[in-house]
């Protein structure tokens, strides 16, 4: 897949979330609707001519509460199972592993290819291309589509931490050092801040470290 793709790719999935109903929102909903059938029925002063009237709408508004408190735990674990899928692919695909390791390494043939790729991002490249003369490094076109991968991955992590406040306490716990590797490393760092590469919420997350 590539560049252009993958960032079309992401954006999709940013829109799709986007979507998703916030917890607040409902909440302010179920207030509104309580406020008013209670001022539509019991206004102050009023003369209950059905006994039950008032039990009925406590009743209801207890409901309304419960219901709403269901769905905030519905919500929270399917938080939990996609932050434990989310883990899950992080530790086991073997790009992300090898990436990690390379950043970690701070690799300097690895951040060789990453710098060029900064500097020119509009440059096609090939195995062939020489990316240090000095050290006749060559572009491997393998390893940075994984790197790419790798930061698809990345961006995910830090979109649903800072723009969705997915489990952020947990999100930071798990993927923070990684976070702090890619803001410490300058090639990294200035390859997520190329413009028209799109790592909008991963600018952020490195930024905020």
């Amino acid at each position: 897949m590539d560049r252009d793709s993958k960032r079309e790719s992401r954006n999709l999935v940013s829109k799709d979330m986007l979507n998703r109903q916030r917890h607040w929102v409902v909440l302010a909903i179920i207030f509104i609707i309580i406020l008013y059938v209670v001022g539509t029925y019991c206004p102050l002063g009023a003369k209950d001519e059905d006994p039950w009237e008032l039990p009925k709408l406590v009743l209801a508004m207890l409901a309304g509460v419960v219901a709403y408190f269901e769905y905030l735990r519905a919500s929270r674990d399917s938080r939990v199972a996609k932050l434990l899928e989310l883990h899950e692919r992080f530790i086991e695909t073997k790009q992300f592993s090898m990436i990690r390791n390379l950043i970690e390494a701070q690799d300097e043939a690895f951040l060789s290819r990453v710098r060029f790729v900064a500097n020119n991002p509009t440059t096609p490249y090939s195995d062939e291309t020489i990316v240090d003369e000095q050290n006749n490094i060559r572009m491997n076109v393998e390893q940075m589509g994984a790197f790419d991968e790798y930061l698809d991955f990345m961006q995910l992590v830090a979109y649903l931490s800072l723009e969705l406040n997915f489990n952020r306490k947990d999100m930071h716990g798990i993927f923070g050092y990684w976070l702090r590797q890619l803001g410490n490393t300058k090639a990294v760092y200035d390859y997520i801040f190329v413009e028209s590469f799109e790592f909008g919420a991963l600018k952020k997350a490195i930024s905020s470290k």
